[in-house]
């Protein structure tokens, strides 16, 4: 413990009252517990109100020389939850931060501050009457936006990729100074929300999965609703099949045919994991198949077009399903067939916690109370999050390795992965088991260290990491790690803020010299 937090938890006190500063031990065990094992224990909880009171925090923070770990709603599952990065950490929770604090109904736009949810704008919007709506995750409904964002995180619709549609950050460095990007440095200027560049260099991207300053308020791009929406449903059986279907994708995103939405793609055991109870009965007692008795999983996909009118909306269709059908099985929605199902669906920007469900797929017993809280109930997730270049027969090469790897550890490959402005794919390989099940945690360990050094052996780097590996990246081949450095010590001269959030280059031997074997080790022993 650090001796000095006694006397920051006095001036946490003081600062934003004692109510909002908290040591409770079932709290604090609360806020250490992830969907995998950590040995990281929190040492307090502090819940600011407004920027005022993190500046406050992060001051105290940098005189008394104790890390804070900041998060925005904590539903980070499968990648860290609320766990900080360090052991001793205190907690530096912004959900009470939680206002709307414009909408721009003409230039479609929406500031918020950190505690701001996908439900509480969907139904912000909703309620007012908007014409707007915001692309959701297809995670918790009540995850944060900017939290989001700031892991680099998807969604479904226009302006999915969320970390580039956004920009006008407030920022609060460890030492308590405050900052904006663009033109938000100047309160006069009436394009302050909207124009992302502003003047000089951008620095809005030094705060995208960083250590450098605890961002406070972001501005986010909004969508019309369309005059016509169409909903591509896609079956596809064998991998030549989903090797021509992403080529093509490929093709028709770059052309524009289908806007910025794309495809999602997701392989049988995804569908079934969120969809189905998994059989136990018919793997009771049965040896993991042999790579020559595994079958090929069947994959899915689906992609919305949004049109300002019907006729532009058939138009698209007639070129989306030319280039798809001989390879796909496609089934169309639209407004005309199935308004109703589409506006309260994701495509429309409506959050639903349908997919926390597959966190639940394997546990053997049901949730104790009715909210799903994946942390609380011992739920099994571990993530691994490659880019990968969008050509068909790299990908297609890659999944089986991938899949043979995942059931030799005894796990299901549940993969999805969605195509990212007509040039990569962001996949996600979910790793789902019952941590109340002995030996299921070091198991599931093991398979994220060998899955992902087998990725770095084929090149192929991750976009978003779990908490705890994020300081055991590879070396990099260039001075960017220095670079860094030199930045992390101008920005948190006492390095309280998240140490090791993504700190890649730290005196770790290069995985691609020790080659495919290697393990990137992600978790270090408890103290």
């Amino acid at each position: 413990m650090n001796p000095r937090l006694p006397d920051a938890l006095s001036a946490w006190s003081q600062a934003l009252g004692a109510a909002y500063v908290s040591t409770d031990p079932a709290a604090l065990l609360g806020a250490g517990r992830a969907t995998f094992p950590t040995c990281q224990r929190v040492a307090a909880i502090i819940r600011p109100a407004n920027t005022v009171q993190v500046q406050a925090c992060l001051r105290i923070a940098t005189a008394h020389a104790v890390a804070v770990h900041p998060v925005s709603r904590g539903r980070n599952w499968g990648l860290g939850s609320r766990v900080p990065t360090v052991d001793g950490a205190v907690l530096l929770d912004l959900g009470r931060m939680d206002r709307i604090v414009s909408v721009d109904e003409d230039l479609a736009c929406i500031t918020v501050e950190p505690g701001v949810t996908f439900r509480q704008v969907h139904a912000h919007l909703r309620d007012s009457g908007s014409r707007l709506f915001a692309a959701v995750t297809g995670g918790a409904a009540d995850a944060s936006l900017i939290g989001n964002a700031l892991e680099r995180g998807d969604g479904v619709g226009p302006y999915r990729n969320r970390a580039d549609s956004a920009g006008a950050l407030e920022v609060v460095l460890p030492t308590g100074e405050r900052l904006e990007t663009a033109l938000g440095r100047w309160p006069e200027a009436a394009a302050a929300s909207l124009h992302r560049a502003g003047l000089g260099p951008a620095l809005d991207g030094l705060f995208l999965q960083s250590s450098l300053g605890v961002v406070t308020r972001m501005s986010f791009w909004l969508a019309p609703r369309p005059a016509f929406l169409q909903v591509f449903m896609l079956k596809l059986q064998g991998l030549e099949a989903l090797s021509q279907v992403l080529d093509a994708c490929r093709t028709l995103v770059q052309s524009g045919a289908l806007g910025e939405a794309g495809f999602t793609f997701w392989n049988h055991i995804k569908r079934v994991a969120r969809e189905a109870p998994y059989p136990w009965a018919h793997t009771a007692g049965r040896t993991p198949l042999q790579p020559h008795e595994r079958q090929p999983l069947a994959w899915y996909a689906s992609g919305a077009h949004y049109a300002a009118s019907r006729p532009l909306g058939l138009a698209a269709r007639e070129l989306v399903c030319s280039a798809l059908q001989p390879w796909a099985e496609v089934t169309v929605f639209d407004s005309d067939s199935h308004g109703t199902a589409l506006e309260d669906s994701l495509f429309m920007g409506v959050p639903s916690d349908a997919n926390v469900a597959s966190a639940y797929w394997r546990k053997r017993t049901p949730p104790s109370q009715p909210d799903r809280n994946p942390d609380r109930d011992g739920c099994g997730v571990l993530f691994v999050c490659p880019v990968l270049p969008l050509r068909g027969p790299v990908v297609t090469a890659l999944l089986p390795e991938l899949e043979d790897l995942i059931q030799r550890h005894g796990f299901e490959p549940n993969i999805g992965m969605h195509i990212e402005a007509g040039r990569t794919l962001l996949a996600y390989i979910a790793l789902m088991y019952d941590r109340d099940v002995p030996g299921e945690d070091p198991r599931a360990l093991a398979c994220h260290d060998a899955l992902l050094a087998l990725l770095l052996a084929r090149g192929h780097y991750p976009f978003r990491l779990a908490h705890p590996a994020q300081s055991r990246l590879p070396e990099p081949c260039d001075d960017s790690a220095a670079v860094m450095a030199r930045l992390k010590r101008a920005f948190d001269p006492a390095g309280v803020l998240s140490p090791g959030h993504y700190a890649f280059g730290q005196a770790l031997p290069s995985v691609l010299a020790a080659g495919a074997a290697a393990v990137l080790p992600l978790t270090t022993p408890a103290p």
